[in-house]
């Protein structure tokens, strides 16, 4: 059974060159990659791999044939994945981000998992796992850390006790999102969203039991509140976003926008784990130690290529953001009375 990946990527070199060396061990037909800002270097890169194919859907590059160009990331992944699926030459395709890593499956191969399943099964979804780092992040390495498991819904109140002040900015454990990701099955004209199809009660779905996707949100400080920052300046309702832990840590970043000390300390209480907290999700079964030995795959896919992983030079790519236009009059009065009463205490 073939299948194949597709994702929009606007991620410094080193991260893109390492999933897509971690991504081809394990057998996809084919890798689209849509990109989102210029990088010539990837180019040159990725071209003498017969699996990837790059397009470039920039400002400046955007295809005519799929309408105007969304100003909102997740409306161009939308618009993307969609027309990538009806396209598609693979019988299924996995939406995921350049900081999504699917983990090697320790029975069988992806291909044989999809094959395995029943006819009637329209999309696959896959249990997601959020990377933090132990103490302070390694400064050689982006990819340190171990990787928390969920908490079911009814331990919210002993995991509030254990996670102390970065409780608010955590949705059972997790800084970004603790649903799952996709394979979906093509050909059969599904409407398609980020973490499944559009009215997903609509069709027939499984989970993949011991299967799992790696998210390393946030690689670096830097990086979680540049992407904090841009999702605020392109969507100005983000600070009172219906999630109630995204509501926070947008809340947070746009307090402290002036202040870098405060937001790295905001990244530390929410990524980092202290000793005490990190034994109190092991002995409940919520860490996962996984190492993927990214080097090993650059050096597979790319021989020769010196690829740094450190953050210093992560943190040295450019990472820019068109701003979102300034909303009416009567809409920045109406947010900002809002705004106003939710930092009174007052639920909106």
């Amino acid at each position: 059974m073939s299948w194949g990946i597709v994702s929009m990527i606007s991620e410094p070199d080193p991260l893109v060159l390492a999933w897509v060396a971690h991504h081809l061990r394990l057998g996809p037909a084919r890798i689209d990659i849509y990109l989102d800002t210029p990088s010539p270097g990837l180019h040159d890169q990725l071209a003498a791999l017969p699996q990837v194919h790059l397009h470039r859907i920039d400002g400046a590059r955007w295809p005519d044939k799929l309408g105007p160009r969304p100003a909102q990331v997740g409306r161009r992944q939308r618009v993307l994945i969609q027309h990538c699926y009806d396209r598609a030459a693979v019988g299924w395709l996995l939406h995921i981000d350049a900081d999504e890593f699917l983990r090697p499956a320790p029975a069988g191969n992806w291909a044989a998992a999809l094959a395995a399943l029943q006819d009637k099964v329209d999309y696959a979804s896959v249990r997601v796992l959020e990377r933090t780092h132990i103490g302070r992040p390694d400064p050689a390495n982006i990819f340190d850390g171990v990787f928390r498991r969920p908490y079911p819904p009814d331990a919210t109140e002993e995991m509030a006790r254990i996670e102390g002040d970065a409780a608010p900015f955590l949705d059972r454990g997790f800084a970004a999102y603790a649903s799952s990701k996709p394979f979906f099955r093509t050909g059969r004209n599904l409407p398609l969203g980020v973490h499944g199809p559009v009215n997903p009660r609509d069709f027939e779905s499984h989970t993949f039991p011991g299967r799992l996707l790696l998210h390393y949100d946030g690689l670096t400080a830097q990086s979680y509140i540049q992407k904090k920052l841009r999702a605020i300046d392109q969507n100005p309702a983000a600070p009172l976003a219906r999630i109630p832990n995204w509501r926070e840590q947008n809340q947070a970043v746009l307090r402290h926008r002036e202040d870098p000390d405060a937001l790295n300390t905001l990244y530390a209480r929410i990524k980092c784990l202290d000793p005490t907290r990190l034994a109190r999700l092991d002995e409940l079964g919520l860490i996962l130690r996984h190492d993927l030995d990214l080097p090993a795959a650059l050096e597979a896919t790319f021989p020769g290529l010196s690829v740094d992983l450190s953050v210093a030079h992560y943190d040295s790519y450019p990472f820019t953001w068109q701003k979102h236009a300034t909303p009416p009059l009567h809409w920045r009065v109406r947010f900002g009375a809002r705004m106003l009463a939710y930092r009174l205490g007052f639920r909106v």
